[in-house]
């Protein structure tokens, strides 16, 4: 719990994340910044939230809430991704297909491929990340990756946190059965079709 000025004045923490539960003075914090810098701006309650950003590859982020019925104060909340991160690593669809988040600029932040996530690749340049990040709801779309295969994508955005996340699979694989039920009518027509004759 912070007052206005940025001084902690109440502390609770898990003791992985934190050896040392000293107040803290976060006057010159940049999410704390911007959030007393939106409450001058607003006659409502506003929140701000962080980038996403990184503690011994520890995905974090931070989320400063003002406190209802007491205006000269806040809670900052410090998020720990390492569970959502470990979860979307394990999203699968058949062989191809898995799922990945970007924030707001297209930067991936969670992505079964760590790499991606450690060097905060940017996705931005696809249509499906184009797409995710301007959009109000679900949707899909086809497009070819940076490894010039089709791939079938859909995406949801997070508006809150104007985050997106995507999940694609090639296109060869994604329609798969679609071919194999086509295949297997022609088939079944031809074979009717000899068979009446």
């Amino acid at each position: 719990v912070y007052k206005r000025q940025g001084m902690e004045r109440l502390k609770a923490f898990n003791p992985i994340f934190i050896e040392d539960p000293k107040l803290l003075d976060l006057s010159q914090n940049s999410t704390f910044r911007e959030f007393i810098e939106s409450t001058k701006r607003s006659e409502g309650p506003t929140s701000a939230i962080s980038q996403v950003y990184f503690i011994d590859d520890n995905p974090r982020m931070d989320i400063v809430y003002p406190i209802a019925n007491n205006p000269g104060y806040s809670i900052f909340i410090s998020v720990s991704l390492s569970a959502l991160w470990n979860e979307v690593g394990r999203m699968r669809s058949g062989r191809t297909g898995y799922t990945f988040l970007v924030d707001e600029s297209g930067s991936v932040i969670a992505h079964p491929d760590m790499q991606l996530v450690l060097n905060k690749q940017n996705m931005g340049h696809l249509p499906i990340v184009s797409a995710v990040l301007k959009a109000n709801t679900v949707g899909s779309s086809e497009y070819m990756n940076d490894q010039k295969e089709w791939i079938v994508g859909a995406y949801a955005p997070i508006t809150t946190l104007r985050w997106g996340v995507i999940t694609e699979q090639k296109k060869k694989e994604a329609f798969l059965s679609v071919y194999q039920m086509r295949t297997q009518a022609f088939t079944l027509t031809a074979v009717s079709y000899t068979h009446l004759r």
